[in-house]
């Protein structure tokens, strides 16, 4: 099985009930990012989250990001009608959100699942 098999894609869609500014907030809390960086997945066109082999893991994603308002989809690329990988750049939307010095701080790019999954 493929290591990005599934993929965990925000449209920027929010649950009904909320407001875009509730769940940004929410989604700051929960994730450790500044709400500048939150407003960029609310850019209009979809974000990838994560990449993942594991469907089990892409749902916990997608329910934790549906708990803070922010509804996620799951992407099987081997089911795929398109006929391979969607291209959305580098392997997730931290890769994009994290720059400067904090790209280099490897541990922190990963820091922000762990905290989304309850593992820290």
């Amino acid at each position: 099985m493929s290591d990005t098999r599934f993929h965990v894609v925000f449209t920027g869609k929010i649950r009904p009930g909320t407001t875009e500014d509730t769940v940004k907030s929410n989604l700051a809390l929960a994730l450790n990012l500044t709400q500048e960086k939150v407003t960029r997945l609310f850019h209009g066109g979809e974000v990838l989250i994560k990449r993942t082999g594991d469907f089990h893991a892409a749902q916990l994603i997608a329910e934790r990001f549906s708990q803070q308002g922010a509804l996620c989809h799951i992407i099987d690329t081997e089911q795929s009608t398109a006929g391979g990988e969607a291209d959305y750049g580098d392997s997730s939307v931290i890769s994009r959100l994290v720059t400067g010095d904090e790209a280099a701080n490897a541990p922190h790019k990963r820091s922000w699942l762990k905290r989304l999954l309850g593992r820290e």
